[in-house]
């Protein structure tokens, strides 16, 4: 399965930002290895605690759509009216 754009950033989101905390500029307070993991591994975990909530939320609302394909069926049917909804109002806008 592929991965979202969105999952991607969410996955780099730690070694992202943890070196705009770290200066490596300053050698004289010593080696910058300890503050990035000071400041990159909580943040590792914070993110690693909420893709597994997630995980489990996506495995405990797959199991009642299994249990209730006419759930599924009506679902489709009103995100396919919302869809084409905002076809129809994009169609009417007009440009300034």
């Amino acid at each position: 399965m592929k991965k979202g754009a969105l999952s991607r950033v969410a996955e780099s989101l730690p070694f992202v930002l943890t070196p705009l905390l770290v200066s490596p500029l300053h050698p004289e307070r010593g080696s910058v290895v300890a503050p990035f993991l000071v400041l990159g591994l909580p943040l590792l975990l914070v993110c690693l605690a909420w893709f597994c909530t997630m995980a489990a939320l996506a495995d405990a609302v797959s199991g009642v759509f299994r249990r209730h394909p006419s759930f599924v069926r009506w679902q489709r049917r009103v995100m396919g009216g919302v869809y084409v909804a905002l076809g129809v109002r994009l169609a009417f806008v007009q440009r300034e």
